[in-house]
């Protein structure tokens, strides 16, 4: 199809929030306690919404040169370091300030 040429970082990082928020529509307007419900009503169409969001970002990763599987366990090792366990077990980010 020869749309590599289009796959540029910006347009990839562009694409990559259409596709979250194709994704982020199917729980629009649904209380917090309901998305649940609307999971497993669209299964299928948020599988495949889903599936986008991972194709764009691999896409985006491989054009960029990024080691994806790296970044993860380094960016989890930050958040280990900024939100030790003990402290933060049960609650959100906000409560520390």
């Amino acid at each position: 199809r020869e749309w590599e040429q289009f796959n540029t970082p910006k347009n990839l990082a562009a694409n990559l929030s259409r596709e979250a928020n194709e994704l982020l529509e199917h729980f629009a307007w649904q209380p917090g306690e309901s998305s649940d419900a609307r999971a497993a009503e669209r299964k299928t169409a948020i599988a495949h919404e889903a599936a986008d969001v991972l194709l764009t970002l691999l896409l985006l990763c491989d054009r960029a040169n990024i080691d994806l599987e790296a970044a993860y366990v380094e960016k989890l090792s930050l958040i280990a370091a900024r939100y030790p366990a003990d402290e933060y077990r049960g609650k959100t980010s906000d409560h520390k300030k």
